[in-house]
């Protein structure tokens, strides 16, 4: 998990779009103002949005540039 970071090391902004690890599955995520993560997580048929217990998680890369 190199370039994970702990929730107990430091948090993501309020509502950034950030990836998650929950000990279940990588999901895009975000940390509330509340105090509590909500994930996203699409099974190819719709999204699910729920809280979840987020243990790391890491910014989201760069769009890729050009063509």
């Amino acid at each position: 998990m190199d370039n994970w970071i702990k929730v107990e090391d430091r948090l993501p902004a309020i509502m950034e779009d950030v990836i998650t690890w929950d000990r279940l599955a990588v999901c895009q995520g975000y940390y509330r103002q509340d105090g509590k993560w909500i994930t996203v997580n699409s099974d190819g048929f719709g999204s699910t949005v729920k809280p979840c217990d987020v243990t790391h998680w890491m910014p989201l890369p760069e769009a890729p540039s050009g063509n």
